[in-house]
Parts: structure tokens; sequence; C-alpha cells
């Protein structure tokens, strides 16, 4: 796939530290937080691992409205800059980026079907980052769909 892997690099660590909350504010709303500092090496070459952002956090908001039982959520991503390959080439150097998605989903009913109907926005804002592999896509993207369970 052409992409750059740490596979086989002898004498290389990644290290760190990650952060967790969820936290209820309300019965309908409640939001989770996440935020990963991670140092990484290859001892041989004193470079970063390939595709290992030094901070990423991440906060999400969810709301249920109660008469229609809407489910809303807001995310909010942000990735720091990263090495794509194992030599840190600074033409190599993917900007970090933040994003913004929101999600509303609709449960209901179809043939006595539990089912889902939803809208899902992402990078709701079109923020500018990097046009590589693993990377959120350019441009605000907007997907919709439904579940049903069988």
């Amino acid at each position: 796939d052409l992409i750059s892997s740490p596979v086989n690099v002898a004498k290389a660590y990644r290290q760190g530290l990650e952060l967790t909350l969820k936290y209820t504010f309300s019965k309908n709303l409640d939001g989770d937080f996440s935020y990963i500092y991670q140092k990484s090496r290859i001892r041989g070459t004193g470079t970063e691992l390939a595709y290992t952002p030094r901070q990423k956090a991440k906060v999400a908001l969810k709301y249920t409205l109660s008469d229609w039982k809407t489910r809303c959520q807001t995310t909010i991503r942000a990735v720091s800059r990263q090495f794509s390959d194992t030599e840190n080439k600074p033409d190599e150097k993917l900007d970090g980026y933040t994003t913004v998605d929101i999600k509303i989903t609709q449960p209901l009913t179809v043939a006595s079907r539990s089912s889902e109907m939803y809208v899902d926005i992402k990078n709701l804002f079109d923020t500018g980052f990097e046009s590589h592999y693993g990377y959120p896509d350019d441009g605000i993207r907007f997907i919709a769909g439904v579940n049903m369970k069988f």
C-alpha cells in the first residue's frame, strides 16, 4: 500500500499518557473527553515512529431530545503533526488538523423492526489539512443512511 509502517523496526519505543473522562451533565446531555500525549523514538536512528502524532484529543457532546428520542452528537478531533516515514524527512511531515463532525440519529420502527435513520456530517468547517492516507477526506462529507436490526 506504499505506506511506511514501523514493521520490524529494531529498538523502537512508544510511551505516553492517555486520559479519558466521561461526564453526564443531565439526563439528556453527556460528554466524552480523551487526550493522548506520546513520544516515540527509534533508538538506532533517533527519529520518531511514522504515523505517531505527539498529541491527539477528542471531545464529544451527546444530546438526546426527550420527546423524539433524537440523538445529536458533536465531535471535535485534534491531531498534532506527524511523519509519514521512519526517516522523518521534512517533506514527509504531515501537518496537524482539527475537525468538527456532527451526527443526528432518529430511532424508528420499520415493519416492526428496530431501526434508525442518521445523517453524519464530517469536517463541518471544511478544515484544510494534508491529503494523505489515514487523514480525513478533503472538504465536507455528508453521509445519510438507515440501520435496521434483523
